[in-house]
C-alpha cells in the first residue's frame, strides 16, 4: 500500500526496489506503476496512474512466473506483456529498500507505504484481489479521515472572533492567511509546518472594520484552497 505525496525527484521514484539490477515496483514520471525485472537488460510493464492519486492510499502489486510479467493496481490487473527466454531474475548484492534505491541513492519517494510484501510463490489474479479487499475498507477511511480539508470558519457571522479548521493529509509546511475585498493580505495566522490531521486556529477581527474577508490555506506547492467570511460589528 502506497500513499504518495508528490511525484518525487526522479524520473524513477522507488516503492520496493533491490538495487538497480533485480526488480522494482516504482513510480515514474510517465505516471504510469512501473513493475520491472532485471535480466541482462530491464523488462518493465507500466499501468498509467490517476493524476488525482496524490495523498491517497493505494494499493500496487507486481508478479512475475518466469514468462509473464503482470502489474496491478488496486487489485485490477493494469499491466501484462508476455516474455520470452527469461526465466529468472538476476541476482544482485544490494538490499531490499522501501523508499529509496541503494544503488540510486539520489532517487527517493515522498509518502508513506503500508504492509510492503515479497512472495516466494506466484500469486494469482484473485488472490491479489482477496489482498486488496481485506485492506481496502480500512485505507479507504484512513483517505477521508486524512483528506486535505478547509472547513467554513464557526461562528460565521462572527463578532470579533470565529475559529477556522483544516485536515491535512500529510506533514506539510501550512500556510493560512486573511485578506480583505481587495485582495490585501490582512493577517497571517499559521506559517510553519504542521503534522498530519485536523487543526483548529482561532482568528480575532477586533482590528478589522465590519465586511467580507476570505482565508486561505496552502498545505505544500499543491494543496491550496479559500473561502469567505464574514465580520460583523
Amino acid at each position: 500500500w502506497v500513499n504518495q505525496w508528490d511525484f518525487g525527484n526522479s524520473e524513477h521514484n522507488p516503492w520496493i526496489v533491490k538495487g538497480d539490477h533485480a526488480y522494482s515496483i516504482k513510480h515514474h514520471t510517465s505516471n504510469t506503476c512501473e513493475f520491472c525485472i532485471y535480466q541482462s537488460t530491464w523488462y518493465c510493464v507500466n499501468a498509467p496512474l490517476d493524476s488525482l492519486c496524490l495523498y491517497e492510499w493505494h494499493h500496487y502489486a507486481g508478479t512475475f512466473d518466469g514468462e509473464i510479467l503482470k502489474a496491478y493496481i488496486d487489485g485490477q490487473l493494469a499491466a501484462i506483456d508476455t516474455l520470452a527466454d527469461i526465466q529468472f531474475i538476476a541476482l544482485s548484492e544490494h538490499a531490499v529498500n522501501l523508499g529509496r534505491d541503494s544503488e540510486n541513492t539520489d532517487r527517493l519517494f515522498m509518502g508513506q507505504i503500508d504492509e510492503a510484501m515479497i512472495y516466494n510463490v506466484v500469486l494469482t489474479d484473485e488472490q491479489i484481489m482477496q489482498l486488496y479487499n481485506i485492506k481496502s475498507a480500512v485505507m479507504n477511511e484512513r483517505n477521508v479521515a486524512n483528506a486535505f480539508r478547509l472547513q467554513q470558519n464557526y461562528p460565521n457571522p462572527f463578532n470579533p472572533v470565529t475559529t477556522i479548521s483544516y485536515t491535512i493529509p500529510a506533514t506539510l509546511p501550512v500556510t493560512l492567511r486573511v485578506y480583505d475585498m481587495l485582495g490585501k493580505e490582512v493577517q497571517t495566522i499559521v506559517d510553519e509546518k504542521q503534522t498530519i490531521g485536523r487543526h483548529s486556529v482561532s482568528f480575532d477581527g477586533s482590528f478589522l472594520p465590519s465586511g467580507i474577508y476570505f482565508y486561505k490555506i496552502q498545505a505544500g506547492d499543491l494543496l491550496t484552497e479559500m473561502k469567505k467570511m464574514v465580520l460583523m460589528k
